[in-house]
């Protein structure tokens, strides 16, 4: 899932559901959500500046990406 982030306090994450969830049907994009820290996995923090943190899911593509090229 993907989630357009409103609101980051005390834990929880609140924000808009950008994607339709593969396991959770009764979900759709569009739709508010909430969401603790501890679950996220994986995060895209976009700065004003033009660099970003997070996006580990990212690097682990990319690095499987160049071993596949390699071999």
């Amino acid at each position: 899932m993907w989630v357009e982030v409103v609101r980051w306090q005390e834990g929880t994450i609140a924000g808009i559901l950008a994607n339709d969830p593969f396991d959770v049907p009764e979900l759709k994009a569009g739709a508010r959500v909430e969401v603790k820290e501890s679950a996220v996995f994986d995060y895209i923090h976009h700065r004003a500046d033009g660099s970003q943190a997070g996006n580990l899911t990212g690097a682990v593509i990319e690095r499987i990406g160049r071993d596949r090229r390699t071999k």
